[in-house]
C-alpha cells in the first residue's frame, strides 16, 4: 500500500471549519454608510468636547406605541420643552431609527432627569412608557455609539443642537482635514481637548489654531520668525483663562 505524501488532500476538518468561520465573519461585517460614519464622528466630537468642559453625558431611548402615526421628532420637541421648563436646557445628539414603530436614541449633556418622570411624560405625549436612561461613562461611550447610535442597522437620520460641540465646528473639521490629511483625527482630538494646534503651511507661514470655545487663527508669521513667535504665543496662552496649563514650549507645540 502506497501512502501519498501530497498535502493537497491533507485538509483537516479544523482548517475547513476555520475557512467557513472566516466566510461567515465577512458576511456578518456591516459596512457603514457615509452618513453613519459622519454621525460617529459628530457624536464622538461632542463627547470629547464634554470632557474638555468637565460635563457628564447621559443617554436615553424613546420608543413608540403601536398605532401611533405622528412624527416622533415632533413629539420629541414637546418633550424637550417640558424638560427645559422643569430641569433646564439640554445639548444633545439624537438618532432616529426604524426599529420597532420608530425609536429615538439621544445622548445629551445637561441636568439629571429621573427615569420615572421621563417615562410618565413620554407616555403622556406618545403613549409609550418604555423609556431607558443611563449615564455614559468614558469606557463604554464607544459601545453606546456603536450599538445605539451610528451602528444601528435601521439608521435613518441624525441631528444635534447648535452647541453640541461649538458653533462652526463642522467647518473647522473640514479645515483640519484639508490641512493635516492623515493626521487630522489626532490633531482634532488635541483641539477638542483644549490644546493649541500649530502647523507650517506650504508657503512657509506659521499658524496657530486657538482652542475652543473661542476658536480662531491666532498668528500668521513667516517661518524665519518661528522662535520669536513661539514666545509670543506662549505669553498669549498664559494670559488666557484656559483650564489646561502648559509648562514648556514642547508641551505647547504638541
Amino acid at each position: 500500500m502506497v501512502t501519498s505524501t501530497s498535502l493537497d488532500n491533507n485538509i483537516t476538518k479544523l482548517a475547513v471549519s476555520s475557512i467557513d468561520n472566516d466566510e461567515n465573519r465577512r458576511k456578518n461585517v456591516k459596512i457603514w454608510t457615509f452618513k453613519q460614519k459622519r454621525a460617529y464622528h459628530r457624536v464622538l466630537s461632542g463627547y470629547r468636547f464634554s470632557i474638555f468642559l468637565g460635563k457628564s453625558l447621559r443617554f436615553f431611548t424613546l420608543t413608540t406605541a403601536i398605532g401611533v402615526k405622528r412624527n416622533i421628532n415632533d413629539d420629541f420637541q414637546i418633550l424637550k420643552k417640558r424638560i427645559g421648563r422643569k430641569f433646564g436646557h439640554l445639548e444633545y445628539f439624537k438618532v432616529k431609527t426604524s426599529e420597532g414603530n420608530g425609536v429615538l436614541h439621544v445622548i445629551y449633556r445637561g441636568p439629571y432627569i429621573p427615569q420615572k418622570w421621563l417615562s410618565r411624560h413620554w407616555n403622556d405625549i406618545r403613549g409609550s412608557p418604555i423609556v431607558d436612561i443611563r449615564a455614559v461613562k468614558r469606557y463604554h461611550c464607544t459601545y453606546v455609539v456603536n450599538q445605539y447610535l451610528a451602528g444601528q442597522s435601521g439608521f435613518k437620520r441624525y441631528s444635534s443642537t447648535y452647541h453640541w460641540v461649538y458653533p462652526g465646528y463642522v467647518t473647522w473639521w473640514c479645515f483640519f482635514k484639508r490641512i493635516f490629511g492623515s493626521k487630522c483625527l489626532e490633531k482634532w482630538k488635541h483641539h477638542l481637548s483644549g490644546k493649541v494646534v500649530t502647523f507650517v503651511s506650504k508657503d512657509k507661514y506659521y499658524y496657530c489654531i486657538k482652542p475652543p470655545p473661542n476658536v480662531g487663527l491666532l498668528y500668521k508669521k513667516k517661518d524665519c520668525y518661528v522662535k520669536c513667535v513661539n514666545v509670543i504665543l506662549l505669553l498669549c496662552w498664559l494670559s488666557q483663562s484656559y483650564t489646561k496649563p502648559i509648562s514648556t514650549i514642547d508641551d505647547f507645540l504638541n
